[in-house]
């Protein structure tokens, strides 16, 4: 079968040839910058922006600023002016390397990935920055059986090697005033999406206020490029010291079925209407959001956003967080609602993931709390408390959409309950936590979890040992008789000539991946009790160098279990 002009053997050798350059490229960048430059300090902790304020906590208790004797002014004035005459880089980055290898009584995985962060600075040109980051992955040893308990999304690629540019974009500084361009493949930041896109994005600073737009093409590192225009943009507005508002909107078109061909319709599109993912081939949507900042006071602050999609969901989220002095207690509460139902919705503006069905009205209530107990001791509670909208009349239009049908596919209410006690340095320099979660789901058993870790840090080193145990039900969909019986007869067809989807052979052939209906599938209940034991290192050899190492070991009531799992990596910022 060819698709766009190259049949599948040039396209996987293309994109083997492909990964091994990307191969090449990363680890020749990594250790020819380690060769040429010194090592750095390791990276320390970025300073918060404007936007984000720091913890009400900190401000409460931040002691005041000592004022260095006129010894030490004298002699720190003369490194820092060194510093500052020192030029600056003009590349720097990091690279890691991470090994993942998984055991059980039947099956194995392992895998190898490599990430390269990699920053420019273009002598001569103070005003051009090059971002990048790239991701390669190597399959290795591992069974591809679609039954493998062991497979992960990456095990669907076609090639045991595959590589991945998460972004890559210049940044043009002050093109027109207080502003910044932004050209290639980025995560938009602003807005109420989840957006990475291949395209410009432009943005304006103009004191009080600032302004930005994009426009280019989804980037989906397990889509095809360039398929799916995405625009937005969207404006602020600081009206004072305390107060902001912000108004956002984005827009994307989504090409589901990219080869038509593929597509058989059914009788059943015409019966009942249970899966609408299967009937659209294009996805359209829309949403604006109106976000407001307030700082009431010192220890307190809100924050609300109104999403409105173009569809009948609308969402609501309000938080407040803050800090009482009093009782040492710093707070989160927050408020989401969606008002309406979600059923298909583009990947960029989606609040879910992975539900067959709709997507119901619900309100959720979120609170934490956090307070030292002692000096070492630190209690953290949570509590959260969602109400679904999912009695639906049976008659009229729902009846027809049979979606609603099936609860047990869309989202549940349930009461969620966590407490976690927090010590740093209680005994022998050990410092640990004890973490208990509870989950009471509608339509499903509760399920819980309890677990804790000790930790020990020497100057270099540090050993983390932990705990866990989880009991809950598992809910897996399987397909009903008659549905099982067709797909297999499908299967068969396709087997006669794999080369030609389009051959006369395979005109029961539906979909290439075999479409799930929601009257296809039935739900199979299961119960686990897993029990986690690991025992990590972590080693910080040099100031910019550490490599890490894990093992653990879990037990389940699945035929797989025993499980053991490896995990390494190595680390270089540069």
């Amino acid at each position: 079968m060819k698709r766009g002009g190259m049949s599948n053997s040039t396209r996987a050798n293309s994109s083997w040839l492909r990964c091994c350059a990307l191969f090449v490229l990363m680890w020749g960048c990594a250790f020819a910058v380690y060769a040429a430059e010194e090592p750095l300090p390791a990276t320390p902790e970025p300073a918060p922006s404007a936007e984000t304020p720091a913890p009400a906590e900190q401000i409460a208790e931040k002691p005041a600023e000592e004022k260095p004797a006129d010894g030490q002014e004298a002699a720190s004035g003369e490194p820092e002016a060194e510093t500052a005459a020192k030029p600056a880089k003009w590349i720097s980055g990091e690279f890691s390397a991470n090994v993942d290898a998984i055991w059980s009584e039947g099956n194995q995985e392992t895998d190898l990935d490599q990430t390269l962060k990699l920053n420019l600075e273009i002598p001569g040109y103070e005003k051009l920055h090059v971002r990048s980051m790239f991701l390669l992955r190597e399959d290795i040893d591992s069974d591809n059986n679609r039954d493998n308990y062991l497979r992960d999304l990456d095990d669907n690629e076609g090639s045991d090697v595959s590589g991945d540019v998460l972004y890559l974009h210049l940044d043009i500084d002050d093109l027109w005033g207080d502003s910044v361009l932004r050209i290639g493949r980025q995560r938009i930041q602003e807005g109420p999406s989840y957006a990475r896109i291949d395209g410009l994005y432009f943005k304006k600073n103009m004191g009080a206020w600032d302004w930005y737009a994009f426009a280019g093409w989804q980037a989906s590192l397990y889509d095809q490029s360039f398929d799916d225009p995405a625009v937005g943009g969207g404006a602020s507005w600081q009206i004072s010291a305390n107060t902001r508002v912000a108004l956002d909107a984005y827009w994307l078109d989504e090409d589901r079925i990219h080869y038509t061909h593929y597509y058989r319709p059914r009788l059943s599109d015409l019966l009942y209407n249970d899966y609408p993912r299967g009937l659209d081939n294009d996805v359209d949507d829309a949403v604006v959001s109106l976000s407001v900042w307030q700082a009431i006071t010192q220890n307190l602050r809100l924050m609300a956003r109104l999403d409105v999609h173009d569809d009948d969901g609308t969402e609501l989220t309000v938080q407040a967080t803050g800090y009482v002095a009093a009782w040492l207690l710093s707070y989160e509460l927050t408020y989401r609602g969606l008002y309406g139902d979600h059923e298909d919705r583009a990947s960029s503006l989606t609040s879910y993931y992975r539900i067959l069905g709709p997507e119901n009205s619900y309100d959720d209530f979120l609170l934490v709390l956090h307070r030292p107990l002692t000096k070492k001791i630190t209690l953290s509670l949570e509590g959260e408390i969602r109400a679904v909208d999912n009695d639906y009349p049976r008659w009229g239009w729902n009846y027809w959409n049979q979606a609603f049908e099936y609860p047990d596919k869309t989202n549940q209410d349930f009461n969620r309950y966590a407490v976690t006690l927090a010590a740093d340095d209680l005994v022998w320099g050990l410092d640990g936590n004890i973490n208990f979660e509870y989950w009471d789901i509608d339509e499903f058993e509760d399920s819980w979890n309890v677990g804790g870790e000790i930790s020990k840090s020497w100057k270099e080193f540090t050993l983390t040992f932990g705990v866990d145990y989880r009991h809950y039900e598992t809910l897996d969909t399987d397909y009903n008789i008659w549905p099982y019986a067709r797909n297999q007869f499908r299967r068969a067809l396709a087997s006669l000539n794999p080369n030609n989807n389009n051959s006369p052979l395979n005109s029961f052939y539906y979909d290439a991946n075999f479409t799930v209906r929601l009257r296809d599938v039935k739900p199979v209940e299961y119960s686990d009790d897993v029990i986690a034991i690991m025992l990590e290192g972590k080693w910080q050899f040099a100031e910019n160098q550490s490599l890490s190492m894990g093992v653990t070991y879990e037990d389940d009531d699945t035929g797989e279990s025993p499980y053991w799992r490896l995990q390494a990596g190595y680390r270089i910022a540069f």
